[in-house]
């Protein structure tokens, strides 16, 4: 249920056809039609029916300035009631698809140098893909797996591999179609903080905690349907 509010200015026209005897009405009557100033205030709702029909219902009171000084009276007031449907004409524009990138932290899915989810990063994929909704709000999902520089080239690229796949699977796990689902791992090809933004960590432990925002999975959606 939509509420709404109204109010305008403008003109109307009174056309007044006096059937005056002393007998009925005391103090004059004029008949004739003349153009009065004319505002309205209001309220009302909209009650959808279905996708491009809607119940409308509202009250709005009128004031009409009588210009015409008809009835003998300086202005008119009336109380107006109204009930019908609301269609819009032509086609409602849809909101384009956009694609939209969400970044995971690593160490909140994982334990450190593991690809296996752990309970919380269990929950937080499944948060993941409840939000989601169902398929018809999205075309595709990619996961892209991160690592930090610690270790091998190559020991990182398939920890990213592993990593992306193991989201990827626990997505179709939670209702996401696998063929709307594609993973890649980008090893510590991506850093987004470097060797030499780290040079002063002066031990491993302080190093591996500023090396932490390179250790992510990016989840990719594209086709995303706006409200």
């Amino acid at each position: 249920m939509q509420p709404f509010l109204l109010a305008g200015l403008g003109a109307i026209q009174d056309d007044f056809q006096c059937d005056y005897t002393p007998s009925n009405f005391a103090g004059g009557c004029n008949s004739g039609n003349s153009w009065s100033f004319m505002a309205e205030a209001g309220a009302g709702i909209l009650v959808p029916m279905g996708e491009n029909i809607s119940f409308r219902l509202d009250g709005r009171y009128r004031y009409d300035d009588n210009s015409g000084g008809y009835r003998n009276t300086s202005d008119f007031g009336d109380w107006l009631v109204t009930a019908g449907v609301y269609i819009p004409i032509g086609a409602r524009s849809k909101p384009a698809p956009v694609t939209r990138t969400f970044e995971l932290s690593a160490d909140a899915l994982f334990g450190f140098n593991k690809d296996t989810l752990s309970p919380t990063g269990v929950t937080t994929i499944s948060n993941f893909a409840r939000d989601l909704g169902d398929s018809s709000h999205y075309t595709n999902v990619r996961v892209a797996g991160h690592t930090d520089p610690i270790g091998s080239e190559a020991y990182n690229q398939d920890l990213s591999d592993r990593r992306a796949n193991t989201v990827g699977n626990q997505l179709v796990t939670e209702g996401v179609p696998s063929d709307r689902i594609t993973t890649i791992g980008y090893g510590e090809s991506q850093l987004k903080v470097t060797e030499a933004d780290c040079a002063g960590a002066t031990s491993r432990a302080a190093l591996i905690e500023c090396f932490q925002p390179n250790r992510r999975v990016e989840v990719t959606v594209e086709g995303m349907q706006g409200e």
